[in-house]
């Protein structure tokens, strides 16, 4: 079969990562697969290919797609693959313009006008429309609001060419929970759930050894804010009793708000009494305050802090998951439950490959039983302060705890050699293509 990966806008993030795995899956089988992107022009991007440390994530990206199509014409090429995929229900970019312009997105104008069949997976939760934002406590949850969700689900899978079936990546309908049409999509059993696909990347000698780890403790993956980075760091230095070197990496957005790995800098240094560096290049002779205003709160920057023998480094986003993988011996992945699903997120499955011992909460170990992490037991359900502060006494204990034996562990070869074979079985891109290809 002929296949289009169908990604409107290339970034960094999850769901172009999963194109890419996806890809592979596809070309393991045996298929003729793209990753199809469109333009006004026809013309690939700048950005596209050309990350570095301190890029906007929002505007460059890692994936280089095969083939780029002119936005005219772009529908007449899809229409000759067998099956077009979209990358997500949702760009959170492109629906935010449509909304203003009182236009549709323009991924959905160019399936509208495709003949081929189309379908897609659901990665994650914030699948609804404005009038299904979730509420909490009876109130509308102030963090859900419209444009965060999937604003044209309607518009979307009203398009006729909609192959009628889903794959999801979270077990017992958890991604089609708020969502009148998943929901029931997923009652007539037309959504299949599969594994995320993932494919090692790492040397297995570079993952079984230890001689580039530099960190005890690494958080990977995009900065936000369910990715819960502070609360590691207030349970290490309340409830270890010992201290340890921590790395972390991944694209912080650069926005009119202050970037959150300046929110990050600054909460280590103003809360947890962390002192040091912050700035464009690693080492800058012009020593910044606490407050980072040399570079600017709204910019993406490194930084190097200590306190009491601990240290934090933040060395900016990185191209390829073999960069940083293999640089610490811990991998801290406690996101908040709510948000993840019980999912292995990507960032965990690239610690895993570069053989670190992952650190994740019990909600977010379900499908794979087959893995051996060092598990949170405790459910880890909010980002903010207050949650902290409210659940700290008992929740930071079992983090500091998990975080320690996952530690002692990480010389453990078998270990990390079994992690990587589970995920080498379990997450094999060709499961998920090989779903997809019985969609057509």
């Amino acid at each position: 079969m002929k296949i289009a990966i169908y990604e409107p806008q290339p970034r960094v993030c999850g769901a172009s990562t999963w194109g890419e795995h996806l890809r592979t899956g596809f070309i393991n089988l045996g298929h003729e697969c793209d990753i199809v992107s469109v333009t006004k022009s026809g013309r690939s991007r700048k950005g596209w290919g050309r990350l570095d440390e301190l890029s906007n994530p929002t505007d460059k990206s890692t994936v280089v797609p095969t083939v780029c199509l002119k936005l005219a014409t772009a529908h007449e090429h899809l229409s000759k693959y067998d099956l077009v995929i979209l990358v997500d229900l949702r760009n959170a970019a492109l629906d935010k313009a449509a909304m203003k312009s009182g236009e549709l997105p323009e991924y959905i104008e160019v399936l509208s006008m495709t003949d081929a069949p189309w379908t897609t997976a659901m990665l994650g939760k914030y699948y609804y429309m404005p009038h299904e934002v979730p509420r909490l406590g009876g109130r509308e949850n102030r963090a859900s609001k419209a444009v965060h969700g999937a604003p044209f689900l309607d518009e979307l899978f009203s398009l006729p060419n909609f192959c009628g079936k889903l794959v999801t990546h979270a077990p017992d309908g958890l991604f089609s929970a708020n969502s009148e049409i998943l929901r029931g999509i997923h009652e007539r059993g037309d959504v299949t759930w599969v594994p995320l696909p993932f494919t090692l990347g790492v040397a297995e000698s570079d993952a079984l050894g230890d001689a580039k780890r530099e960190w005890d403790f690494a958080v990977l993956g995009r900065f936000a804010s369910p990715k819960m980075r502070h609360c590691l760091h207030r349970a290490w230095d309340e409830h270890s009793g010992t201290h340890a070197s921590f790395l972390h990496a991944g694209a912080a957005g650069v926005a009119m708000a202050p970037s959150r790995s300046f929110i990050l800098f600054e909460e280590l240094c103003d809360e947890l009494g962390y002192d040091g560096w912050r700035d464009l290049e690693p080492h800058s002779v012009n020593p910044l305050d606490k407050c980072g205003n040399v570079c600017g709160i709204q910019k993406n920057a490194l930084f190097h802090i200590a306190r009491a023998g601990n240290t934090i480094d933040y060395i900016g986003q990185y191209v390829h998951h073999r960069d940083v993988a293999t640089r610490a011996r811990v991998h801290v992945g406690i996101t908040d439950c709510q948000f993840s699903g019980g999912l292995f997120e990507y960032a965990t499955l690239e610690a895993i490959d570069g053989g670190m011992i992952p650190v994740v909460t019990r909600e977010f170990t379900p499908s794979i039983t087959e893995m051996r992490p060092s598990i949170v037991e405790y459910p880890v359900s909010s980002d903010s302060k207050s949650w902290y502060r409210a659940h700290g006494p008992v929740a930071g204990p079992m983090i500091a705890d998990a975080m320690r034996d996952a530690l002692r562990d990480s010389s453990d070869l078998d270990r990390r050699r079994h992690n990587r074979d589970v995920i080498c079985s379990e997450n094999d891109p060709r499961i998920t293509a090989d779903v997809f290809s019985t969609f057509v």
